[in-house]
């Protein structure tokens, strides 16, 4: 829970640790002290005592078990609150990749149609070369941007999906 919730995840678990020593001390004095009381007559004020010292007990691991609950439910709003944000992360990233083959494609949309419009008024072909390369070029890097942001929504999903 520490990854999602951050410094409120390290203080439960930090209050946990103590308030399990606390216990775990209380019990054990609780066994040591009062053993040898047992041996002894029992008077009414011993009685009296140790009854109280179960009810404390009782009372302890009743407002223990409400602290888990409250714990766990702060830990797991933070596990949504992580989730969302990194789906709406992951969906950013992906439709900015989308945008920016559509505007490469774009590009070379119009410098076909340039081409295809110098051709038509008989514009040397050295201009032609130079045209057809850029298209090459940018139709290339177009499909490796795209290859690459698969690949990484791939990765995010699969690493959101672990989480």
């Amino acid at each position: 829970s520490t990854i999602f919730t951050g410094r409120s995840g390290y203080i439960i678990g930090a209050l946990w640790l103590i308030a399990g020593i606390i216990f775990a001390g209380f019990l054990l004095a609780s066994k040591i002290f009062f053993a040898k009381s047992n041996e002894r007559e029992r008077d009414g004020v011993i009685d009296d005592f140790l009854d109280r010292c179960h009810l404390v007990s009782v009372i302890l691991i009743i407002l223990l078990a409400v602290f888990a609950i409250v714990a766990s439910a702060i830990a797991l709003q933070g596990a949504v609150r992580f989730h969302s944000r990194a789906e709406s992360i992951k969906d950013i990233v992906g439709r900015t990749a989308l945008e920016a083959t559509a505007t490469i494609y774009n590009i070379t949309g119009a410098i076909e149609k340039m081409q295809n419009i110098s051709k038509l008024y008989n514009i040397s072909s050295q201009s032609f070369d130079h045209l057809n390369s850029t298209v090459k070029a940018l139709n290339s890097e177009a499909v490796e941007i795209q290859a690459k942001a698969e690949k990484n929504m791939r990765l995010v999903s699969k690493g959101i999906n672990t989480l």
